[in-house]
């Protein structure tokens, strides 16, 4: 099946009740995964801009039942979203907390790594440093030595993915300012 579009995306949110403040930071995190797919594509890294763009604005769709439910986020929005035959969509939102291969298997970013790289960058609908998401994050959920460490390697990680994106861009990262945030 083809990717849906934004129009088809927003109302598969408002469809499964995603509140407005997780709508509004999918629409950023999908700003921020648009821009670098395009200049993934302008590289000569092939990427599909539009499954970049559905998986990043179906990212979060299972976030407010996962918080009610205590399950995974990623899972089951990959779950909900395969039960609509968008398979290839499910595969970008299962990985955007966590890649399922680790990052020396990629010789390329590819659409699922700048969904999850985007979403590190945004911190409720702010485009920030890694830093700043990462410091929120460990307050947030850093409530237990193990989620520290987890927290931590994630952001070793994400720093990882971060050179692999930006290595083959003319830009760098502490360079690249998405349009539509203010700086």
């Amino acid at each position: 099946m083809q990717n849906p579009d934004e129009n088809r995306c927003l109302q598969l949110l408002e469809m499964h009740n995603v509140p407005g403040h997780i709508v509004e930071h999918c629409r950023s995190v999908a700003l921020v995964s648009h821009e670098l797919a395009v200049l993934c594509n302008e590289a000569g890294i092939s990427v599909d801009k539009g499954l970049v763009r559905a998986g990043a604005l179906l990212h979060d769709i299972a976030k407010m039942e996962c918080i009610e439910l205590d399950c995974n986020h990623a899972e089951r929005g990959a779950e909900l979203l395969k039960s609509l035959d968008l398979d290839a969509v499910a595969s970008v939102v299962r990985q955007h907390v966590q890649l399922d291969r680790p990052l020396d298997a990629y010789p390329v970013p590819d659409e699922a790594m700048i969904v999850n790289y985007a979403d590190k960058r945004i911190k409720h609908t702010s485009y920030v440093s890694l830093d700043e998401r990462f410091d929120d994050l460990l307050r947030r959920y850093g409530s237990t030595e193990a989620a520290c460490e987890y927290l931590k390697k994630m952001f070793e990680d994400t720093k990882k993915m971060e050179k692999l994106i930006f290595e083959r861009l003319d830009v760098e990262p502490e360079c690249f300012r998405p349009a539509g945030f203010d700086y």
